[in-house]
């Protein structure tokens, strides 16, 4: 398979990243935008806009640029290469990506123009108390009231849940979950926001006979929820990836320059070898979001993909996260070091949507009845 990017990507990841590195090169910057709400800064987030980010996966006659997953993967890594605080997996990919899937074409052309500008930032109230990453919704439940709808429970995590000016929210209905559109000033609706470890910003969202307006057709949506999870774990397995990739190159620096026993650490051999297993993982985890992006953008088993990549990926962040720290020493511990926040943000990623264990579980789950050979040549079901 080629893993190269055409000269349209390339030109697509430097802009990106020329953008973020002059809002969060300075690792500062970042940690003073993650302590003001809402959590990351509106004028990156209308740079963002201005270049089309925020539109990219959306068709075009509904004000996006009508890309692919190979770039949303790019703009993901982007992100993790700097961990930009701008919620463009949770709003664009997640909450934009099931609008775009479901809605009707009233609602796709009201709402996707709006995020596609920056002017709207949607966030999807799925998360439950108690639940486990599950497709489907049970703690909120919805009513039908005349032409409308009305929704009562909880959600929580929420993430962005506090300044989404809309939220794709997911609820209990007749034959499964259904989908809902509840605007940010609806009568009913309190949100109480707080800081996350990784300076994210996440929400507790009740509902109390809040008016909801069906999304799309109504009736079950668990299949497109499922879909867009995994679509939104794909992406988190690349922003882990520009994550991963900062952090091995700070520490494979950090080896270079700083000396024990007047030599540098790079020259101690054990050293040296454990950034080379973190090389391997970060590139064995690169090649399997990758795989994961073009399976989606070949219209595959989409799900499964995911799985896969979440998997890698999870294993790769908690391995290259912990050496990174570990071979920082005492400096890779302190607050004021960037190996830590990177870490932190990684296990943050870890357990979005599902972490690795659940993964697993998952796909050993889809082994079937297969045939092995036993020592005197003869197959046999297991």
């Amino acid at each position: 398979m080629d893993f190269t990017f055409d000269s349209e990507q390339n030109d697509l990841r430097e802009a990106v990243r020329g953008l973020l590195e002059r809002a969060y090169g300075d690792s500062e910057v970042r940690r003073k935008v993650a302590l003001n709400d809402p959590g990351f800064d509106e004028k990156t987030w209308s740079r963002l806009a201005e270049m089309g980010l925020l539109g990219l996966p959306f068709a075009e006659e509904h004000g996006g640029m009508g890309a692919g997953p190979i770039e949303v993967a790019i703009v993901a890594e982007e992100i993790g290469r700097v961990i930009a605080p701008e919620p463009f997996i949770e709003a664009v990919v997640l909450a934009g990506g099931l609008i775009a899937a479901v809605g009707t074409d009233e609602q796709k052309g009201e709402l996707l123009g709006g995020i596609a500008e920056g002017a709207s930032v949607p966030a999807f109230a799925h998360a439950e108390i108690g639940t486990r990453w599950s497709a489907s919704a049970s703690a909120v439940t919805a009513t039908q009231a005349g032409d409308g709808w009305t929704l009562t429970g909880v959600k929580e995590p929420v993430a962005n849940g506090a300044r989404a000016d809309v939220l794709v929210v997911s609820a209990a209905v007749d034959g499964g979950t259904g989908l809902f559109l509840v605007q940010g000033d609806a009568s009913g609706l309190t949100r109480t926001g707080y800081r996350t470890h990784d300076g994210g910003r996440a929400a507790n969202v009740r509902f109390d006979g809040t008016p909801a307006v069906a999304l799309g057709a109504g009736g079950d949506q668990t299949a497109a929820i499922e879909r867009a999870l995994a679509e939104a774990r794909i992406a988190y397995s690349h922003e882990s990836i520009g994550a991963m990739d900062t952090a091995l190159r700070t520490t494979a620096e950090y080896l270079k320059t700083r000396k024990q026993f007047g030599v540098t650490l790079n020259r101690f051999q054990a050293l040296t070898f454990r950034a080379a297993d973190m090389y391997v993982s970060l590139e064995l985890a690169r090649s399997t979001a990758l795989w994961a992006s073009m399976v989606q953008d070949a219209g595959g088993d989409v799900v499964s993909a995911a799985d896969r990549a979440r998997l890698q990926t999870s294993r790769a962040g908690r391995h290259i996260g912990k050496e990174a720290i570990q071979l920082h020493g005492g400096i890779g511990v302190t607050a004021e070091y960037k190996v830590g926040h990177y870490t932190s943000r990684l296990t943050a990623i870890d357990h979005v949507l599902g972490d690795g264990d659940w993964a697993a579980d998952r796909l050993a789950a889809e082994v079937t009845a297969h045939e092995t050979v036993d020592p005197l040549g003869a197959p046999y079901a297991v």
